[in-house]
């Protein structure tokens, strides 16, 4: 980056323009273990308990995410799917059942009002969120920083953590 700068002298006059360039070195991104649970209330029985499955049974799960034509951006994650076969996987145990799919957004906690990563993931029957492959916990790759972790469903109001999550490499 190039800077032009100015500076004010002693009696508030401006001096002559310099230029100065600054080099800004990103920080490499990172690969972090997640461990996520949710359960979305409409698919809970009133007397607690797992998660129904019931639009997986009935085969209303689509194969591709569906936030991208929601208006979300995804980045290279927009148009992901999954293997049919995880939609018609009767599990062992059952709780890797897939109930629907979620979107898990990552936001810096100096600007909560962006997100710099939109990953669309599975909700499974126990509350855990898997990744495309079905695999829990997941990894994501991820710039180190301080992250709100926000929690999406297409039907549902987000939730999002109430403090921020430290992403490092340790």
């Amino acid at each position: 980056h190039v800077l032009h700068v100015r500076a004010q002298g002693w009696d508030l006059s401006w001096g002559p323009p310099f230029r100065t360039v600054v080099h800004v070195d990103p920080q490499p991104p990172i690969n972090v273990n997640l461990t996520l649970r949710a359960a979305l209330q409409g698919c809970t029985p009133t007397a607690g308990g797992n998660m129904n499955d019931n639009l997986r049974a009935a085969g209303l799960i689509p194969t591709t995410e569906p936030y991208s034509a929601l208006g979300y951006d995804l980045g290279q994650n927009a148009g992901a799917t999954i293997d049919p076969a995880l939609l018609n996987s009767q599990g062992f145990p059952f709780l890797t059942n897939v109930v629907d799919w979620v979107l898990v957004e990552f936001h810096p906690s100096a600007a909560p009002q962006q997100s710099i990563l939109s990953v669309p993931m599975l909700l499974r029957r126990g509350g855990t969120i898997a990744d495309l492959s079905g695999t829990f916990p997941f990894w994501i790759s991820i710039i180190p920083g301080n992250y709100y972790v926000v929690l999406r469903h297409r039907n549902h109001l987000p939730v999002a953590t109430a403090a921020p999550i430290a992403m490092t490499a340790d």
